[in-house]
């Protein structure tokens, strides 16, 4: 995580969120000291500073700089049909690293 958030640095930008899927947040918020006690006692709204997004389905986690994204597109079946015929936003910017790589 420390790499991504330096590299957001780096790049200009400032670090505001990380996303991770349910499991990984539960097993974050549960977790115990060597004494047996919870790390976090009073649950994890934020790490090292950071807002806790919690994505289901998220593979890895991923440390972003939420002023610089705008919009992402997925397409989850290859049988959907656009409401539009217009051609779906794309993003102006989009940057992201997962904090172990």
């Amino acid at each position: 995580m420390a790499a991504a958030i330096a590299d957001i640095g780096e790049d200009g930008g400032t670090p505001t969120h990380l996303a991770l899927n349910p499991t990984d947040a539960a097993t974050e918020v549960t977790r115990e000291a060597t004494d047996g006690q919870p790390v976090r006692p009073d649950g994890m709204e934020q790490l090292q500073g950071l807002q806790i997004v919690r994505v289901p389905g998220l593979a890895e986690p991923l440390v972003y700089d939420a002023t610089r994204i705008y919009a992402v597109v997925a397409v989850t079946s290859g049988s959907c049909r656009p409401r539009s015929t217009r051609p779906p936003p794309r993003p102006t910017s989009l940057r992201g690293r997962s904090p172990g790589g």
